[in-house]
């Protein structure tokens, strides 16, 4: 029985070595682990409102690095601008921490802070993705 356990744990990804889109799948796989598991359709719970927000950052997170892949395939044979875009999404990832570290800052301490956070980088994210997005339109 040990040994089936530790051969389990041994197998178990460890995603804080993973980029991008495999470490966003790797940490939802693992908040669906959580026991007892959130609710996250009705989220009466400080508890549930946390987890099952940060599920939502992550599925944003996801996203944006899809929609990151797809506009950088499609820009990557034109230089200039390419490297405009690749100095955007460093300035932008900059702003989104920063701006969200303010709700954190605001909240610290509180059960309440990675609700706001979350939130905070869902929000962001997802209009980052309508933006990029925007460059895959034909043109």
């Amino acid at each position: 029985m040990i040994a089936l356990l530790l051969t389990a744990a041994a197998a178990a990804p460890d995603c804080s070595k993973m980029f991008g889109v495999a470490a966003d799948e790797c940490a939802l796989a693992k908040s669906m682990e959580i026991d007892p598991p959130p609710n996250c359709v009705k989220r009466e719970t400080q508890f549930d409102l946390n987890v099952c927000s940060g599920r939502d950052f992550l599925r944003a997170d996801i996203e944006l690095n899809r929609t990151w892949v797809a506009v950088t395939k499609r820009l990557s044979g034109q230089q200039k601008v390419f490297a405009t875009l690749v100095a955007g999404q460093r300035a932008w990832l900059t702003y989104r921490d920063k701006q969200c570290d303010v709700w954190a800052q605001l909240y610290e301490g509180g059960t309440i802070a990675p609700l706001e956070v979350s939130a905070c980088e869902t929000d962001i994210t997802k209009f980052r993705v309508k933006e990029l997005g925007e460059l895959l339109k034909d043109q």
